[in-house]
Formats: structure tokens, C-alpha cells, sequence
């Protein structure tokens, strides 16, 4: 990121569409979280369309094609795009994820693995249990029997949001606790972080040079009998 410039350092305008990412973001994690995935798309497209299409890129283009390639005028241009490229990644990964994977690939920088398991992106993920992959299977088979549920009409599309809300609410204390064990993981003496690790997903076993924690208690969630009870 040698030629990324910082965010106050950017131009009013590249500033502005800077500002305007981070408001819409805030938006669309307020729709992801109540699971309206309509109101998602809409937000995304509206400012596709709108902020970008109609003021923002229309704009700056001129900034790209002529100026010199290290002043600040293209610098700020590419460093706000840039930015607001990488945000809409992770926007669209939960709805878009091949789409949004290989994007991921190709925007500028190191990336590694898939867009799902970057920041936010990766929803339950926490540094000492790895958590990520249970959670998917988890809630996603929760989901998966919903939306088959309302295709076989027994149940509304309103009913099944509901009841998949209630599953994600009978779980939020539990990873409330989770969240604070991430926020404090790194103060903890390594003893004392190897016993809640072993504790949480079982003695951890060694193969290839690499420790994996690959216990049946930790890959019990994976299997049929252990799927969520719907509400």
C-alpha cells in the first residue's frame, strides 16, 4: 500500500464517497442482522447507480485518464476507489460469494483465502477456536430447512424469517460470552489459554508438522443428529 493515500489526506470529493461507503455499510449490517437480504441488494444498487454511477465516477474519470500518474488528484482517486472496492466485496459476499470471491482475488494487495473468512466477513469467527466453519453448517442448515419448509408450503416466507430470527436469538448469549474471550484471549497466559482451547474443542493432535484440533466433540455439530431445532 505504498501509493495508498490516507483518508484524510484524500480530496473533498474522494473523501465524500469515502464517508458515504461507510454510511451505507452501517446500513447494510443493520439489514444483514433483521435478514433483509431485499433490502441489501437495493441499498447496494441504489448506490451503484446513484453515488457512484451518477456523481462519483462520472466525476473523477477525467482525474484518472489525464493526470500524472503519482499526483495526489489520481492518487486520491484511486485510493478512495480502492476502499470503497473493497468494502463492496464484503458487502455482496453473503449474497454474491463466488461473485464476491473472485473479486476478492484480484483487488490489489496480499489476500488470503476467501473474502468469507476476512474482517467482518467472517461473521463468528474468533482467534482462539477458529470458529467459522461450525457456525456455517449450523445456522446454514437452519436455513436450508426453512427455505425448504416455505418451497413445500408449510410455511410463509414471514414465518420462516421469524423462526430463523429466533434460532440466531436463542444463540446470541453464547456468543456474547465468545466475543469477550476474543477481546481478552490476548492478555491470558498461554497455560491458561491452552486449557479453554482443549476444554472448547478437545485435545488438540499433531500431524504434518501442524497442530489441529480435529476432535470428534469439536466436529459433533457436523453431524445429522445434531442439526438446530427449529423454534
Amino acid at each position: 500500500a505504498v501509493n495508498l493515500l490516507p483518508n484524510d489526506g484524500l480530496l473533498l470529493l474522494d473523501q465524500w464517497a469515502v464517508h458515504r461507503a461507510h454510511a451505507l455499510q452501517e446500513e447494510i449490517v443493520a439489514a444483514y442482522e433483521r435478514y433483509d437480504f431485499a433490502a441489501v441488494v437495493a441499498k447496494v444498487q441504489n448506490f451503484c447507480t446513484g453515488d457512484l454511477g451518477s456523481v462519483y465516477l462520472d466525476v473523477t474519470k477525467d482525474r484518472l485518464y489525464t493526470m500524472p500518474v503519482d499526483s495526489v488528484g489520481r492518487r486520491s482517486a484511486q485510493s478512495a476507489m480502492f476502499r470503497i472496492a473493497e468494502a463492496f466485496t464484503r458487502w455482496v459476499a453473503p449474497v454474491l460469494s463466488f461473485t464476491a470471491d473472485e473479486l476478492w482475488q484480484h483487488l490489489p494487495g496480499q489476500r488470503d483465502g476467501n473474502v468469507l473468512f476476512a474482517g467482518d466477513a467472517a461473521g463468528h469467527a474468533l482467534p482462539i477456536t477458529l470458529e467459522g466453519v461450525r457456525p456455517a453448517v449450523y445456522f446454514g442448515a437452519g436455513a436450508g430447512r426453512l427455505v425448504n419448509a416455505v418451497l413445500s408450503d408449510r410455511l410463509s416466507a414471514a414465518e420462516a424469517r421469524t423462526r430463523y430470527g429466533a434460532l440466531h436469538a436463542a444463540h446470541l448469549g453464547g456468543y456474547a460470552k465468545l466475543n469477550r474471550i476474543q477481546r481478552l484471549y490476548r492478555y491470558l497466559p498461554e497455560p491458561v489459554l491452552r486449557r479453554l482451547v482443549t476444554r472448547g474443542v478437545g485435545q488438540p493432535t499433531r500431524g504434518d508438522g501442524e497442530v489441529a484440533f480435529r476432535s470428534l466433540r469439536y466436529l459433533d455439530v457436523l453431524r445429522p443428529e445434531q442439526l438446530p431445532a427449529l423454534p
